[in-house]
């Protein structure tokens, strides 16, 4: 015996009801875990430059050296979510790719006078 309620169609033995149970509740799920493992492969991209860009800071007296590619600091790379990056003067900016489209993160590094600390301020943008 068939049923229709909204827009299910499920079977009185369960066949039906299954597939739409999993479209409605497991596959939104899934999309969100693959967002986070793309947001978190952009951020392990991000990972070695920061560390590099501070070793650069320290040793040259500031940040005007430190570029990709030089002074200690990778060339910029990319990965399956990050499209393109760059290093500039120890600012490191990515621009995400598939399920990341229209993602773009710029991270600056500054130094705080008043706690004698390292800091990282980080600029999202998303575009669709």
């Amino acid at each position: 015996m068939d049923k229709q309620r909204g827009f299910y169609t499920y079977r009185t033995d369960g066949g039906y009801w299954h597939h739409c149970h999993f479209k409605r509740h497991w596959f939104p799920a899934y999309q969100n875990y693959l967002r986070k493992a793309a947001l978190t492969d952009m951020l392990q991209t991000f990972v070695p430059y920061r560390t590099a860009v501070e070793l650069c800071a320290l040793e040259h007296g500031g940040l005007n050296t430190c570029g990709g590619g030089s002074n200690g600091i990778p060339s910029p790379t990319t990965t399956r979510y990050v499209s393109a990056m760059s290093v500039a003067k120890g600012v490191v900016s990515l621009t995400g790719q598939e399920s990341l489209n229209g993602l773009s993160v710029v991270m600056t590094p500054g130094w705080d006078n008043a706690n004698g600390r390292h800091r990282l301020d980080a600029q999202l943008q998303y575009s669709k």
